[in-house]
């Protein structure tokens, strides 16, 4: 498996193609121990091809969403017949991951999902990108040729049944990557094209590839487009709406200083942040790297008004990177203030490879990173390698510091995209597994590749679980500078 983003952006293409062989005991002194957390339950999903899990979200209801996409006919969880070589799917649980319900949704040729959110009307939208004509679950035509994609997106009622789906493309290939609901009740869709003006793309090409944006009202008729890039490439991979009602878009740039980009190019490819007023003006873009490939995949605005970056590295120090390599590919993370500006960055990995997913910030100013590793015990990686390649989380206090990692794995791969902090002030780690039962894996795999989730009881850092035998477990120690701003 390559685990470089740009190889599983096109890999995808491959995808479309053919079917796809606390306890925490309060002191009154300068510090305090906190026990690991530990697994609840995990839950496998798929049927007898091939699934991949990029996104999970806690519903209203306290159950659970998946989605991903699917190349299996009806087997295992599988329900629905394909429609393509590759379908979106989505598999909906209830509070203790057993499953309620999946549907699927495709056309004739391959369809992947990127991305789910519930909406505010109880339902959910979905979106990824299609290759399909008008046909099945399709019922607008790609606007390119054969074999080029174009965003879709599709939108749910609470029971998983299609109210409606639109297409946005033009006569080359764009990849939807994120939608989330805006405040005015329509969507805000992010990824990258390769299109000139045509389609639904307003403005021309600035180099190879470049971030597009496409705002829609609520029933999705899109109501603008932008196009930003410099001369070379430029793929946007995340978006967020701001709380000043505009957005902030990241990515991997390849350009210097160029249409859009402001700034130079460090390395080979450098994060890139760019923030817009409500309608896709731009106020200001920052550029950050070293001298190698840094890759920009995961983002949030901080409760300082600040932001926090997440994604991967093969970077020595230099540049804006102040951390040597530790391996093949590292976590990269940089908090910056509300202007771009960076205030701190910090770099985690072993002697292998480690590719960021996802990072956010929790209500106690830490931060949690997560995405996959293939290294042992080594550097910043306490916990040996269960399988060829584990599920890892990396918590991070509001200065960079590492304050302590976990792995969770089996004996195959098993390659983590999202996380969530849950109701109950535990974690849902969502990924793609080919293990069998073995190490953390409870469930045999359905087939090549499957869907799999797993619960964490408890938060060792953040809050008293309401059953503290279940957090029992090796103890470590938190700086004093930190005591007091952690749940007891």
């Amino acid at each position: 498996m390559n685990t470089g983003n740009s190889i599983r952006i096109f890999k995808h293409f491959h995808l479309l193609r053919m079917p796809i062989c606390c306890i925490v005991a309060c002191l009154l002194c300068v510090h305090y121990s906190i026990a690991q957390t530990i697994i609840e339950w995990d839950r496998t999903f798929g049927g007898d091809q091939f699934e991949e899990l990029t996104k999970v979200i806690q519903t209203s209801d306290g159950g659970y969403l998946l989605g991903g996409s699917t190349t299996s006919g009806i087997s295992g969880d599988v329900s629905q017949v394909s429609q393509g070589s590759a379908d979106y799917w989505i598999v909906k649980t209830d509070a203790a991951g057993n499953k309620l319900w999946d549907a699927r949704f495709g056309g004739n040729f391959g369809e992947i999902l990127q991305y789910v959110e519930q909406t505010s009307d109880g339902g959910y939208i979905i979106g990824g990108w299609s290759a399909s004509d008008a046909v099945g679950d399709k019922s607008e035509a790609n606007n390119g040729p054969f074999w080029t994609t174009d965003y879709w997106i599709v939108k749910l009622d609470a029971t998983g049944n299609k109210t409606w789906d639109k297409t946005f493309g033009a006569d080359q290939n764009e990849q939807l990557w994120e939608v989330h609901q805006t405040s005015d009740g329509g969507y805000i869709l992010g990824g990258w094209s390769t299109s000139n003006i045509n389609g639904d793309k307003t403005n021309a090409s600035r180099g190879g590839f470049d971030y597009w944006v496409v705002k829609t009202d609520a029933s999705g008729n899109k109501l603008w487009d932008r196009t930003y890039g410099g001369s070379s490439t430029d793929m946007l991979l995340t978006l967020q709406q701001t709380t000043d009602g505009g957005y902030v878009l990241g990515g991997l740039s390849g350009s210097g200083i160029s249409p859009e980009k402001s700034e130079p190019a460090i390395g080979s490819l450098d994060f890139w942040l760019i923030k817009t007023d409500a309608t896709g003006n731009i106020s200001w873009d920052r550029t950050y790297g070293g001298g190698g490939n840094d890759q920009l995949k995961s983002l949030q605005q901080t409760s300082d008004g600040g932001y926090i970056l997440g994604g991967f590295s093969d970077s020595g120090a230099g540049g804006d990177k102040t951390g040597v390599n530790r391996g093949s590919l590292d976590y990269w993370i940089i908090k910056t203030n509300a202007s771009g500006l960076k205030e701190w960055d910090s770099t985690f990995g072993g002697a292998g490879t480690e590719d960021l997913n996802s990072i956010y910030e929790t209500d106690k100013e830490i931060f949690i990173a997560g995405g996959f590793s293939q290294s042992g015990i080594d550097s910043d990686k306490s916990t040996p390698l269960i399988g060829n390649i584990d599920y890892w989380t990396v918590y991070i206090d509001r200065n960079g510091n590492k304050l302590y990692d976990q792995s969770f794995g089996a004996n195959g791969t098993n390659v983590l995209y999202d996380f969530i902090r849950t109701d109950d002030n535990g974690y849902l780690l969502a990924g793609h597994s080919d293990s069998n039962i073995s190490g953390d894996k409870t469930q045999n795999s359905n087939g090549a590749n499957d869907q799999w989730i797993i619960k964490l009881a408890c938060d060792p850092l953040l809050d008293l679980p309401q059953d503290t035998s279940i957090c029992e477990g090796t103890t470590f120690t938190i700086n004093a500078t930190d005591y007091g701003r952690f749940s007891c």
